[in-house]
This record gives C-alpha cells, sequence and structure tokens, in this order.
C-alpha cells in the first residue's frame, strides 16, 4: 500500500495538513484491533450471526485508515510562510514525502507483526475457516500372485481411471519382491479408499493384510486476508523435540535460511515461498505453504488457502498400523498439528520479542517438571493454546468420522 499523501497548501499562510497518530499510538490501536481489544470488536463479537463479517470489515477499514494516518511525530499543522520561495516549499514538500514513505514501511512492518503473531487471531469471529485433510497415505502390502509394480498400476489405472504411484516396498517388513507400497491422494472417507483397495483383490491382497505406511495431514485455513498467518503458525506449531532444518524454499533441495523478521518473511511467502521444518522423508517433517495449485492444476481464486501439513511414518505414531486402525492414525497424526500460545509469565519484553521476530517458538523440548510439579515438555513462557486446539479437534473428529 502507498501511504504517500501530498499535503494541500495555500499561499497567506500556507497550512500543510497531516492528521495522525504517534507511532505508539498507532501500534498500540492495530494490536488492539487484531486482538479483539478495541470497543467496536468487542461488541461486534458479542453479537453472534453476522459478526465475522462485520468485524472483519471494521477491522479492514481500521487498518487501511491507520496505514495512511501514520507519522513520525506529534505535530499535526505544518506552517509555511508566505515568504517561502517555490523551491524551498518543493524541498519541504519533498522531505515530507519521503517521511510518509518510510512511514509506510513502518505500517507494513506493523502490519506483518501482526498478521505473523498467533494471539491476533479470533479464528471464527474472523471468518476463517479451518478445514482438516488427508493429503496422502502411503499403503503397504503384499501381492499373493507373481506380479510387478507396473502391472498393478496399470490395472489400477483400467479399474478407477486415476494413475497411482505404485512402487516396489524394498524396505518393507518381509524383504520379499513381492511387497509393494501405493500412493493414494486427497483420501476423504472409507468409501473412496476401498475403490482404491477393491482393485488390489485381483492379486490375493487382504484388505485386513493392508499396513498404513506414512499419513500427510493438513490443516487448511480459508478466507485468511493476510499470508502472514503462515508465520503465525510456523512460530506457534508444537514441533517434535530436536526439530531442525527450518529453511524456506522454492524447489525440493533448495535451502535458504529462514528471515528473522516477519516482515522478511511475508515477503517471501508473497514470492511464492514455502516454509520447512526436519529434512524430507524423516519420521515426521513439516511443510506450511499458500496453496494455489492442485496435482499442478490451478485452483479458483476461491479455493486459495494457507496450508500447514505433517508427514510422519506411521511407526513413529506408537499406534497399530493396520489399515482397519486408520481413524487412530489420522488422529495420531493431527496430534502433531497442536499449537502454542505465550502464558501469563510473559513480560512485556517477551511479548515484544516474540511479535518482532521469527523463530520455532512452540518447539517441544525433553520432558521437564514445571514449578508445580506438572510434566511438561514446552517452554515455561508457553502454554497450549486452548482455543485453537479445539477448535481443531473438532474439525477432525467430524472428519474421522468418514473412516469408521
Amino acid at each position: 500500500m502507498n501511504a504517500i499523501c501530498t499535503p494541500d497548501y495555500t499561499a497567506s499562510p500556507t497550512y500543510v495538513n497531516s492528521n495522525y497518530e504517534s507511532d505508539a499510538e498507532t501500534l498500540n490501536k492495530l494490536n488492539s484491533l487484531y486482538c479483539g481489544r478495541d470497543e467496536l470488536a468487542s461488541k461486534v463479537l458479542s453479537l453472534g450471526g453476522n459478526a465475522a463479517e462485520l468485524l472483519t470489515a471494521r477491522l479492514d477499514a481500521e487498518l487501511d485508515q491507520l496505514l495512511l494516518e501514520s507519522s513520525a511525530d506529534e505535530s499535526k499543522v505544518i506552517t509555511v510562510p508566505p515568504t517561502v520561495s517555490n523551491e524551498d516549499l518543493e524541498q519541504i514538500l519533498q522531505v515530507m514525502h519521503q517521511r510518509y514513505a518510510d512511514n509506510a514501511k513502518l505500517a507494513q512492518a506493523w502490519e506483518a507483526e501482526i498478521y505473523s503473531n498467533i494471539h491476533s487471531y479470533d479464528f471464527e469471529a474472523m471468518g476463517i475457516e479451518i478445514k482438516p485433510v488427508i493429503d496422502f497415505i502411503v499403503l503397504q502390502f503384499e501381492a499373493n500372485k507373481p506380479t510387478t509394480h507396473q502391472q498393478i498400476k496399470k490395472h489400477l489405472t483400467e479399474k478407477t481411471g486415476v494413475g497411482y504411484y505404485v512402487e516396489p516396498d524394498h524396505n518393507g517388513l518381509e524383504q520379499q519382491s513381492n511387497t509393494f507400497t501405493i500412493r493414494v491422494h486427497n483420501v476423504k472417507s472409507k468409501k473412496g479408499l476401498n475403490a482404491v483397495i477393491k482393485p488390489l483383490e485381483h492379486y490375493g491382497v487382504k484388505q485386513t493384510d493392508i499396513k498404513v505406511a506414512r499419513i500427510e495431514a493438513s490443516l487448511d485455513f480459508y478466507n485468511a486476508k493476510s499470508k502472514g498467518l503462515l508465520t503465525a503458525l510456523y512460530k506457534s506449531l508444537a514441533y517434535v523435540k530436536d526439530s531442525t532444518n527450518q529453511r524456506v524454499y522454492k524447489k525440493q533441495g533448495e535451502f535458504q535460511t529462514i528471515p528473522t523478521s516477519p516482515i522478511h518473511l511475508l515477503e517471501k511467502l508473497e514470492d511464492g515461498y514455502c516454509i520447512g521444518v526436519n529434512p524430507k522423508d524423516s519420521p515426521v517433517y513439516y511443510r506450511s505453504y499458500y496453496k494455489t495449485t492442485d496435482r499442478r492444476l490451478n485452483l479458483n481464486k476461491s479455493e486459495y488457502r494457507v496450508r500447514t501439513e505433517v508427514n510422519c511414518a506411521v511407526s513413529e505414531l506408537g499406534v497399530d498400523n493396520g489399515l482397519g486402525n486408520l481413524p487412530e492414525i489420522i488422529q495420531c497424526a493431527f496430534n502433531h498439528l497442536k499449537f502454542t500460545k505465550q502464558s501469563n509469565k510473559a513480560t512485556e519484553q517477551d511479548k515484544k520479542l516474540y511479535m518482532e521476530s521469527v523463530g520455532t517458538f512452540g518447539k517441544r523440548n525433553d520432558a521437564h517438571y514445571s514449578n508445580s510439579r506438572h510434566k511438561r515438555t514446552l517452554d515455561e513462557l508457553l502454554i497450549k493454546h486452548a482455543e485453537l486446539n479445539s477448535l481443531l479437534s473438532k474439525c477432525v473428529s467430524n472428519l474421522k468420522r468418514n473412516f469408521k
């Protein structure tokens, strides 16, 4: 947004009008708006019904106005004597333009910090819809008749009309050449999964013998007004202990260090970069990005969304990996997509650091006992984000019903 405005002026004397708030006041009001603390927001939230739409409209209008009004000092009127030459007046205006340009950058940085802070979000009030998705599962099975992975793939395509990724499982538990894996994308229900499994009976495969080797669980956030939500999720996600390899990238294998400020990370995200944590094919690894395509096809703009996902080896989940246990496997995978927030122990300095920087704040540590003798794995300044996690749990429960 261009926050530079051309002031009006007259000749006797010349007044260059500039209404704005101080930096501190502006930042405080922005924080209030997006934490839901301002008076109108509180009233709207109590209305129910169209509260989300009303609040979102108010927030949009307020932010746009505040970005235009931000400035660097407290004076509201600049007086220019009529004796000032055109050259001097032009210089004054250029200085003002530069000041507004600098303040526009500050406003953009404030906006990035706010949208990149999980504490700024009331997902339901802001109209942000969350949908859990099984992006894909990798099934492992043993064929009871001689065949190859090419033959299985061809048979599946003929029966389902869909091409599947089938390969020999050289790491299979049996270590036999007749063990294979198949990757099934966009798994929405048990019925849809059965449509893939049924043709495997041609090779003597029993459904009760099929194992789930890996699962990728995703959370899609629709109607988020800023890609800064990706940063907020990145900062607050409760990663597994010893998570490493935090990076941004566009292509697999690319590694760029994650920027340490919200505005610079947002610039990367706007340019199409993904956020990754842990190397690909680790027992558990994470990815966050703005989804605009699906299987290389462009989505309608109404389907664009913020996505954060976790890919898990089922052997790491500590549960039975049989296909019949899929609902529990789904639950365990989504348990790796839990979020944190700062506790009431956080000082103003702690909150400022969290607001202005980027990092894996929510990463789990070795289990330890708190001062109250409760066993915990989070940093002392963090707690579970009960409101968001509760909302996610309801969504995941609804998804699991499709697989029972």
